[in-house]
């Protein structure tokens, strides 16, 4: 009986903590020009908003990222990238080809920025505003 107790009151705690740590999806509209996009964004199992491109048609992706606070959120950590490039990869979604394309594009700013090509301010301008 003891055994039955225990193992109750451990099944009403795994599914309370199930059902309090689900991801949540939060839907909100973006305005893109005339044009409204709904773009998903959800909360992973420590609530961060994740923003998920996924089915987004690839040539409105970068208006999202554009329009995003996750952008605002990975430069934040400027100047470092490292930590930028980690936030990025765990708080973007994507099953396109953007997620990896603006990472490579990331990876060319930093060289550029390093390299003295770019200042601080070129370097978040040029983040802000990808050129595909």
């Amino acid at each position: 009986m003891k055994h039955l107790i225990i193992l109750l009151e451990s099944l009403i705690i795994v599914l309370y903590i199930d059902s309090e740590y689900k991801n949540t999806t939060i839907f909100t509209q973006l305005n893109l020009g005339e044009q409204k996009y709904t773009s998903y964004y959800s909360l992973d199992i420590i609530e961060n908003k994740i923003l998920t491109l996924e089915n987004v048609q690839e040539k409105d992706k970068v208006q999202i990222w554009k329009d995003s606070f996750i952008k605002e959120e990975v430069l934040e950590f400027f100047p470092n990238m490292e930590v930028m490039k980690e936030v990025y990869n765990d708080r973007v979604s994507d099953n396109g080809v953007f997620k990896e394309k603006f990472f490579e594009y990331m990876v060319e700013l930093q060289d550029s920025y390093i390299g003295g090509e770019l200042d601080e301010e070129g370097f978040k301008k040029a983040f802000s505003n990808p050129p595909f």
